[in-house]
């Protein structure tokens, strides 16, 4: 039996506070909003392993099921995104601002889907504290239903969902010796 602890977060940043050393956070507007969103994970498995599933981001349709496919340029470290939710797709291409294996990955959108965020990879003894923190922007007219009761817990039900996944998946790779 794998036993997973988790917990998720969704609030409305105005403005979004950007991570440390990250470039300027984009500021809210009239017609926009950013809404945050962090979700925490515990899995039972090391700390390399957690990063190096996480971080193979060719491997997130496997345990989010709202995306339909991730590429990734492993020279120029970006990665383009597509996912969708009854018949409404979206889309955007990210770069990797940073990369501290086992520890961090740090990204940012640069067209489609307006986001950035972190996943922060803790060392808990036997087991990894995996924290995703991910900002995206909405537009204004959007961001009062997106910040509803209904949408945030949708919202908070999916996050969990794929987090559980994502453990699941390592603790088993992990079991079983990989793949």
């Amino acid at each position: 039996a794998f036993g997973l602890a988790l917990a998720v977060t969704t609030h409305a940043l105005r403005p979004p506070t950007a991570p440390p050393a990250a470039p300027a956070a984009p500021t809210s507007t009239k017609t926009e909003r950013w809404i945050d969103t962090v979700a925490r994970v515990r899995v039972n498995a090391p700390r390399d392993d957690c990063y190096a599933a996480y971080s193979d981001l060719t491997r997130m349709p496997e345990w989010c099921p709202l995306l339909a496919s991730v590429t990734f340029d492993e020279a120029t470290r970006v990665s383009t995104w597509r996912m969708g939710y009854r018949g409404v797709a979206v889309g955007w291409t990210a770069e990797n601002l940073e990369e501290a294996p086992p520890s961090l990955l740090r990204w940012r959108s640069t067209s489609g889907a307006r986001n950035y965020g972190r996943a922060t990879f803790e060392d808990g003894g036997d087991a990894t504290d995996v924290e995703v923190a991910i900002t995206y922007q909405t537009p204004r007219v959007v961001a009062d239903l997106v910040e509803g009761k209904k949408a945030q817990d949708f919202i908070r039900t999916c996050l969990a969902a794929t987090l559980r996944r994502f453990a699941r998946r390592v603790e088993q790779e992990h079991a079983g010796g990989g793949g």
